[in-house]
């Protein structure tokens, strides 16, 4: 089960707040059936690598968000999930006023 308490904890590591309905939207996606692999499993199995590895990560947040929104878009007739998932992590970026990271964090 996916930890809003962890979405929310990421945002603010973020410097923002979770957008509104963000997790609910994250839940419904990773929770419809016709997802076999790309669902809630998938996404904790992640965050568990990224626990043991993030001391390599430049920016570990950005990681983390990019692990919760990689799958975020599924459908099995696109060749484009990943980069329409990609597109809708930055919007709730932009909706948290977070659009602009230090240079050093890019």
């Amino acid at each position: 089960m996916l930890s809003e308490t962890r979405w929310q904890a990421l945002w603010q590591e973020l410097g923002g707040s979770a957008p509104a309905g963000s997790f609910a939207e994250l839940q419904a996606a990773y929770a419809s059936p016709n997802r076999h692999y790309h669902g809630s499993s998938h996404i904790q199995a992640c965050l568990a690598h990224l626990q043991r590895w993030q001391h390599l990560a430049r920016d570990p947040a950005l990681v983390e968000l990019a692990l919760w929104t990689h799958d975020l878009v599924y459908d099995t007739r696109r060749q484009d999930n990943e980069a329409a998932s990609a597109e809708h992590a930055c919007r709730w970026m932009e909706d948290a006023g977070l659009g602009e990271r230090p240079p050093a964090l890019r």
